[in-house]
């Protein structure tokens, strides 16, 4: 068999499944938003369920962090929940997984725009050309949406996936959608996104593949800020192996937490330098310079329960996939 059978079970689904960095921001304070006064407020994470105009509030501390949320959004507690902890002494090796295709991660069209956006939660860069991935043990097709950058406020913390116990100060997340269903149709299905992660460390000299990103942040200092930057080859990004990754069935890591994501989180990392995971940790959360500065905005593990984390190991050789026999 070439694709994967999911397990049958209850999905838990917040409706209607617009959620940031994926929805719209609005003002705290407005009842009545338009596009003209849609706003942020400075200290929290707004933003509008589209469909009905309703909006909830969560941040990545305090009364509204991470352990509160499944108050507002009760699938937050289930058992699907991302990310976790990759404890490599537990995952299972299973040959049926398949290398990643990546198709339009390597073109460069001259000309072409990105937007890099400030949403007083992370640093978004949003996508416009056609860029998908695939696996060869999954028929479906995943067209890459944005890219999420999630760091902490020093070099021990940062990454939502834990390595063995052990954070990396950055990770990755690269959005992508499943084809087969509309955009509003993939927050409530079990496989509606795949997520290409990948962690990220520091390294004695700057990586010039993140300058596209790193060299452009200071456009976007302050909440709602945006810029166009010039395209470039996603897949620049990524480290060098993409042969070996984790895999499991979890769910977004922003409220409300829809259990609609295949994870893949890459084994091999990339480096860059203090200095650009820096310029990072200079954004603000907030309109201004009077607000907090944006860094630890990762959500920590969650349960694994039940779920299996497996491994794709698919040009190793056979010595090294017996380790995870």
């Amino acid at each position: 068999m070439t694709s994967v059978i999911y397990q049958k079970r209850d999905i838990k689904v917040m409706k209607p499944p617009i959620i940031p960095p994926y929805g719209k921001s609005i003002m705290k304070s407005s009842p009545m938003v338009t596009k003209k006064n849609r706003k942020m407020t400075t200290e929290e994470v707004t933003w509008t369920l589209d469909r009905k105009g309703d909006f909830q509030n969560w941040s990545y501390n305090g009364p509204t962090g991470p352990e509160f949320w499944q108050k507002s959004f009760p699938v937050a507690a289930s058992e699907y929940q991302s990310p976790v902890n990759i404890d490599t002494k537990k995952i299972i090796y299973d040959s049926k997984l398949k290398s990643l295709v990546f198709d339009g991660y390597r073109d460069f069209r001259g000309g072409a725009k990105v937007l890099l956006q400030n949403n007083g939660s992370t640093v978004k860069l949003k996508l416009f050309d056609e860029v998908t991935l695939t696996r060869g043990d999954m028929p479906d097709v995943y067209q890459a949406i944005h890219v999420l950058f999630h760091w902490g406020a020093n070099n021990q913390r940062g990454s939502e996936h834990l390595n063995n116990g052990t954070p990396y100060p950055m990770e990755v997340q690269i959005v992508h959608r499943n084809l087969k269903y509309s955009e509003d149709e993939m927050y409530d299905k079990q496989d509606g996104l795949l997520i290409l992660a990948f962690w990220v460390e520091i390294g004695e000299s700057s990586n010039d593949s993140f300058k596209y990103v790193t060299d452009h942040l200071q456009k976007i200092r302050f909440k709602d800020q945006e810029a166009k930057i010039d395209q470039f080859p996603l897949i620049s990004l990524l480290p060098e192996d993409t042969t070996v990754y984790y895999t499991y069935d979890g769910s977004l890591t922003t409220p409300p937490c829809n259990e609609c994501v295949n994870w893949v989180v890459l084994s091999d990392t990339t480096k860059i330098s203090k200095k650009q995971i820096d310029k990072f940790r200079q954004l603000y959360s907030s309109e201004d310079d009077t607000g907090e500065m944006m860094a630890d905005n990762y959500r920590p593990p969650q349960k694994i329960h039940r779920r299996k984390i497996k491994v794709c190991m698919s040009l190793r050789d056979e010595e090294d996939e017996e380790e995870y026999l």
